[in-house]
């Protein structure tokens, strides 16, 4: 069960002060909403027919993705399922995954992305989330662990050479996000602070 602090800022200076104080010499991942009535959810699943046919729909997306980009050069060093829903994911595809910065003013831009576009909901407040994402991966690659040889689990990693290679990627200490987070540099510098 996932728990959180939720904390109120009014300017920009108390926001950088509370960022400073969260990441306390640890790395901090953002998210930035554009409201905070908005969940933690993934793209995918703000469609039902996502939620009813996900692992159908996330499979055939892969296969599809598959058989279409292993001309592009970056296809080629994805293996297991999890690296083609990242690389989707960063292609626009809706997935189960979120999108996540090391740097906390790009979560800043997306969570003011629609004040800054004319576009803001009337009473909707932006809001960022922060997570610790060390111990979030300890969590998860335990979990991957405690799974058993054809146990149901997410990302189709059924097979035990699939897990340990998750927990090998998991366990990646350059881990940012996903693989392709820093590598979008045009995307960095649009939304650098000035």
């Amino acid at each position: 069960i996932m728990t959180y602090q939720r904390i109120i800022v009014t300017s920009i200076s108390e926001y950088i002060s509370r960022v400073i104080e969260f990441s306390d010499e640890s790395e901090v991942w953002y998210r930035g909403h554009t409201s905070h009535a908005y969940f933690l959810e993934p793209s995918a699943y703000r469609y039902k027919r996502f939620r009813k046919n996900s692992r159908n729909i996330e499979e055939r997306s892969i296969q599809a993705a598959q058989s279409d980009m292993l001309h592009i050069d970056e296809t080629q060093r994805l293996s297991i399922d999890l690296d083609w829903l990242c690389y989707l994911q960063h292609t626009g595809t809706p997935t189960r995954l979120l999108d996540w910065s090391s740097e906390f003013h790009i979560a800043l831009y997306f969570a003011f992305e629609d004040y800054l576009k004319d576009r803001a909901k009337s009473g909707s407040f932006p809001c960022i989330w922060a997570i610790k994402p060390k111990a979030f991966k300890k969590g998860l690659i335990e979990y991957i662990k405690t799974k058993k040889e054809g146990d149901k689990f997410p990302f189709n990693l059924k097979k035990t050479e699939q897990r340990e290679q998750a927990i090998k990627l998991l366990q990646d200490e350059d881990l940012k996000g996903t693989r392709f987070i820093d590598n979008h540099e045009n995307q960095k510098k649009k939304f650098q602070l000035t």
